[in-house]
C-alpha cells in the first residue's frame, strides 16, 4: 500500500532528466537514482510487475517519500548524483586519448610544432543497419551523434583544450529507425573551428587532420587504434612531411590502467564526469541547430 502523500508525489512528478531519493519514514536515504525522465523511472519502480525482484520489492515497501532534482539532461543528472558520493571513482571512457598517439599529438600542438592550432577536421563511419542493434535504436541513444560524433566532438575539446562557443549541424535520419544516419557539424571555438562528419551507414573510414599556421598533423587511424602493430601519424611543417611511427599500444588496455591507479592512488580519474557533462552539451546544440536550421550557442 502506497502512502497517500506519496502517491501524490508520484502523480505530479515531473517529466524532465534528475535525480530521484528514496527516503523511509524517518528521512533515511534508501536509494538515489537518475533518470532521463523523472516521471516515467520513478513510477516505473511502483509498478506491479512479477519481474521485480525481491530485493527492490522490500526496498520499494519501505519507501515512504521521494525527492527530485531536476537538471538540464541525463548526464548532468549522473553527474549530480556522482558529487553526493565523492569517494567513488566515476570516468567517462573515450579509449582514444591515453594511446601514445594522441599523447603526443597533443604534446606537439601544445609545443607550437604546427603553429597556433586553428582548424581541424574529423570524419568517422561505419556501415550498420541491424534493426536490433542498439547504434539503430532511438529510445536507447543510437544514431551515429551519440555513436561515433562524439569523437571528433571530444578530441576537439581535449587539442583546443577549451569549449566551443556555438556550432551549426546538418542531421539525415533513417527513415525506419528514426536515427541519425549521416551527421555533420561545424564547432566554434575562440582560437579556431572544427568541422566533423559522421555516418553509420558508408563505408567503414576514419581520419583526423589537425591544421596550424605552420604545419599539420594528419592521423591515420584516430578512434580504433590496432593493438597489434603500430600507430602512424604524418606531420608535415610545409616542405617536409615526416611519418612518425608509434609504439603498439593496446588503448583499452592504457585506459583501465589509468582508471585502476587513479582507484589505487585516490587520485582524479583521466576523463572525469564534468568533461563527458561537456560533451553531452556540444551534441544536443547540434541536435538544436540540425532542427533550428540555425547556428546555435553551447549551453554552460
Amino acid at each position: 500500500m502506497i502512502p497517500e502523500t506519496l502517491e501524490k508525489k508520484l502523480r505530479h512528478l515531473p517529466s524532465s532528466p534528475g535525480v530521484y531519493l528514496f527516503k523511509d519514514a524517518d528521512g533515511t536515504i534508501l536509494y538515489i537514482g537518475k533518470a532521463k525522465s523523472l516521471r516515467s523511472r520513478v513510477r516505473s519502480h511502483f509498478a506491479q510487475d512479477p519481474r521485480i525482484s525481491l530485493k527492490n520489492r522490500e526496498l520499494i515497501r519501505r519507501v515512504a517519500d521521494v525527492d527530485t532534482i531536476v537538471v538540464g539532461s541525463e548526464a548532468e543528472a549522473l553527474l549530480e548524483e556522482s558529487q553526493r558520493h565523492p569517494q567513488l571513482k566515476i570516468m567517462e571512457a573515450f579509449m582514444y586519448r591515453g594511446h601514445p598517439q594522441w599523447v603526443r599529438t597533443r604534446q606537439m600542438v601544445h609545443e607550437g610544432a604546427i603553429g597556433q592550432l586553428r582548424a581541424i577536421s574529423s570524419f568517422f563511419s561505419y556501415f550498420n543497419r541491424d534493426p536490433n542493434n542498439v547504434r539503430n535504436q532511438p529510445g536507447i541513444g543510437g544514431g551515429g551523434l551519440m555513436d561515433i560524433g562524439c569523437y571528433p566532438i571530444s578530441l576537439s575539446r581535449f587539442l583546443f583544450d577549451a569549449e566551443p562557443l556555438a556550432v551549426q549541424g546538418t542531421v539525415e535520419n533513417d527513415p525506419d529507425f528514426s536515427v541519425d544516419r549521416l551527421t555533420s557539424g561545424i564547432m566554434e571555438f575562440e582560437g579556431g573551428i572544427s568541422i566533423f562528419g559522421c555516418s553509420t551507414q558508408l563505408v567503414p573510414y576514419q581520419r583526423v587532420q589537425v591544421l596550424g599556421t605552420e604545419g599539420r598533423i594528419e592521423i591515420e587511424i584516430p578512434f580504433n587504434a590496432p593493438p597489434d602493430r603500430p600507430c602512424r601519424i604524418w606531420y608535415d611543417r610545409g616542405s617536409t612531411t615526416e611519418e612518425i611511427l608509434l609504439e603498439t599500444a593496446d588503448q583499452y588496455t592504457i585506459q583501465g590502467d589509468r582508471f585502476a591507479a587513479a582507484v589505487l592512488n585516490d587520485t582524479p580519474v583521466p576523463t572525469p564526469l564534468e568533461d563527458a557533462v561537456a560533451n553531452m552539451r556540444v551534441i544536443e546544440a547540434i541536435f538544436r541547430s540540425a532542427s533550428s536550421g540555425k547556428r546555435e550557442l553551447v549551453g554552460k
